[in-house]
């Protein structure tokens, strides 16, 4: 193993070339040619006639963003199996959106995520909620974006602020031009590309290290194979709870609460095509997202005796994966190239996911809103503007991510502060009647401040050197001295393939810092319940404090259809008092629409 960066030769320009080209050209076809997005449904809904084969193709691409292929296989690397069992919550995940969320946002035919807030409370919680998605999306898209750009960096050398500069511009001119239709269908050709990039880089593994027996050994010998952990302790890092019910949590909220993917779904004619998206999606992620933790076996099989994080091969866990690549297939020519393009499409898919939904957040829920006079085609024309503005807004987070710490977790933290509560707040609006604007909204604020509170304690913790580690052993007993740039081996390690990786566990620590150390896929859970409970509390309070006031009825029609059903069987007279009887859509009404 070498620490110097490879320089990449034409075969690997040729093919990263060929990735941008495609995706700029859709943008190019989409803007210049046929309807040449003239209109505003057409430019941020795609006329509402996408069919489910490519809005599924569209929503795997958008959750799986570089992020996952660079932060998974270190997880695995690093923790073991129990990651794995993140890939069963996509059952009840997908089902919860088939059943309980899109019929709500299908019934009323709304054009943003957010109108669905002014419709069941009031426009001040629309545009509180908005603008705290416009805060949350500009700076998610830059850590999706300068996630490649590390990789990038560790196999060519080339700056992250170029590498980052040639992803904005591409992603920002296809989906400036091109619209929702563009981002949708360069989602298709980025998807097969990062399937190819994550299958290449799993064969050549598994080729180097012996084949799958062999990995699997290894993998076993050094105790990664433990799939029954049931720990109740939510302070361990992978558990079973912890990523069927944290997990469950983790990818709800942006497929249920927010623009960028309530978007793709709106622009599908119907609820049955909806649902046809969602079985093709939770397909998919099985697919990708289970060959990426797959793939973290394999790179520990390859380093099972000298890893490249605790001998300094990389500065940051997250290059570990590029560093394996370069590692594996540097004599192989175009194949670094195919991996660079993979993790680059998965940046530009989330970066384009976003640029879409901030454009469509700021039409709907702003312009349209406070001009609705403007013509269609003025808007559309505004629309394009705002999307290039975006980018750039975007672009220069890039500088502030540069100073967070391994991506993954930190992705965590933001979910947790600000889509957890969200999350909340629409669950509050689609399950509770009882739920008022002012109860939900202070509910939702008060999640927030006490997540952002949480999620600082635990940096400042982290920074202390208080928080658990819960790495699994690593050894560097082959590793090549450096020093002298002899292959002489260092007989070392930081454990024994025999610890048992509990010792954590028996330290006396302070309450708060055992808190603090709650494994980080719980936060989004933690939002969202915080803001439930605290949103009915409020509303509850502020219902006995104004008893002589009339309380706002609820339409049924802004309720989940299966909770209606379960109120009316459960608590028949307390529904019918928060209800307004003028509006009495049904469940079956509902369904054969």
């Amino acid at each position: 193993m070498e620490q110097e960066k490879v320089s990449l030769e034409w075969p690997e320009y040729v093919v990263f070339a060929f990735t941008l080209s495609i995706s700029a050209i859709i943008g190019i076809y989409y803007g210049f040619f046929g309807t040449k997005q003239k209109s505003t449904t057409e430019y941020l809904l795609a006329n509402r006639e996408m069919s489910a084969w490519p809005v599924s193709m569209s929503l795997v691409c958008s959750a799986v963003s570089a992020i996952t292929i660079l932060g998974n296989p270190v997880e695995t690397y690093l923790y073991g199996t129990p990651t794995m069992w993140i890939i069963f919550t996509y059952i009840p995940f997908t089902l919860s959106l088939a059943f309980l969320y899109l019929p709500v946002y299908f019934r009323l035919k709304v054009n943003s995520a957010y109108e669905y807030i002014e419709l069941r409370f009031n426009s001040t919680v629309r545009t509180t909620v908005s603008l705290i998605a416009i805060v949350q999306l500009i700076v998610s898209m830059a850590i999706a974006v300068y996630a490649p750009s590390l990789a990038i960096n560790q196999v060519t050398g080339i700056s992250t602020r170029i590498s980052t500069a040639v992803i904005y511009l591409v992603c920002v001119f296809y989906s400036t031009l091109g619209g929702l239709k563009a981002v949708l269908w360069t989602d298709v050709f980025q998807a097969f590309v990062m399937l190819a990039s994550v299958l290449v880089t799993l064969i050549i593994g598994l080729g180097d290290v012996g084949g799958l027996s062999e990995a699997w050994k290894l993998a076993g010998d050094a105790g990664r194979l433990e799939f029954f952990n049931f720990d109740v302790d939510p302070r361990t890092r992978h558990t079973f709870w912890t990523e069927i019910i944290g997990g469950y949590f983790f990818l709800l909220p942006t497929y249920a609460a927010t623009q960028i993917q309530i978007q793709r779904f709106l622009s599908m004619p119907t609820l049955a095509e909806a649902r046809k998206s969602l079985v093709l999606n939770a397909i998919g992620l099985t697919v990708i997202v289970g060959l990426t933790f797959f793939t973290g076996l394999v790179v520990f099989a390859r380093y099972s005796n000298c890893d490249p994080i605790t001998a300094k091969y990389v500065s940051k866990s997250d290059q570990l994966l590029p560093f394996f690549v370069v590692d594996s297939v540097r004599d192989i020519p175009g194949l670094i190239g195919l991996f660079v393009a993979g993790i680059t499409c998965a940046s530009m898919s989330t970066l384009s996911s976003g640029l879409s939904a901030l454009t469509s957040i700021a039409t709907y829920d702003y312009i349209n809103k406070f001009y609705p006079k403007l013509s269609d085609a003025k808007l559309s024309f505004i629309s394009k503007v705002n999307c290039l503005l975006f980018g750039m807004i975007s672009y220069l987070f890039i500088f502030v991510v540069e100073n967070m710490g391994d991506i993954l977790p930190a992705t965590s933290a933001i979910l947790g502060i600000f889509l957890g509560p969200i999350l909340g707040l629409f669950s509050l609006g689609m399950f509770f009647p009882s739920a008022n604007a002012k109860g939900s909204l202070f509910g939702m604020i008060l999640a927030i401040a006490l997540m952002l509170t949480f999620v600082i304690g635990n940096q400042v913790a982290s920074g202390q050197g208080l928080l658990p580690d819960q790495r699994l052993p690593l050894r560097t007993d082959e590793c090549m001295d450096t020093s002298n740039g002899t292959s002489t081996t260092q007989a070392t390690s930081n454990f024994p393939w025999d610890w048992e990786g509990t010792d954590w566990k028996n330290k006396d620590d302070r309450l708060l810092v055992k808190f603090l150390s709650t494994s980080y896929l719980w936060y989004t859970c933690m939002g969202c319940v915080l803001s439930v409970f605290l949103g009915l509390l409020i509303s509850m309070l502020l219902r006995i404090l104004s008893e002589g006031e009339k309380a706002l009825k609820v339409k049924r029609d802004h309720l989940s259809p299966p909770v209606v059903w379960l109120w009316q069987r459960t608590f028949p007279q307390l529904l019918d008092s928060w209800l307004d009887s003028s509006s009495d859509l049904t469940l079956d009404k509902m369904e054969s629409e």
